[in-house]
């Protein structure tokens, strides 16, 4: 099986980055679309990540 590295470097990403994120996203704020952002986030990067895979197996 094999790992891609995308994928490698968004599950470092966030193992490194989830305790600061989690308190980013759970201070009382009036910004509700805090949560949308890093799942907009999170889509964005899977989708270029994709669109250039497909690009290379061409």
């Amino acid at each position: 099986m094999q790992i891609h590295s995308p994928l490698l470097l968004l599950v470092t990403f966030a193992f490194v980055y989830a305790p600061s994120l989690g308190r980013w996203l759970d201070t009382g704020s009036n910004l509700w679309y805090r949560h949308h952002l890093v799942w907009l986030a999170i889509i964005l990067f899977v989708f270029f990540s994709l669109r250039q895979q497909r690009r290379n197996d061409l």
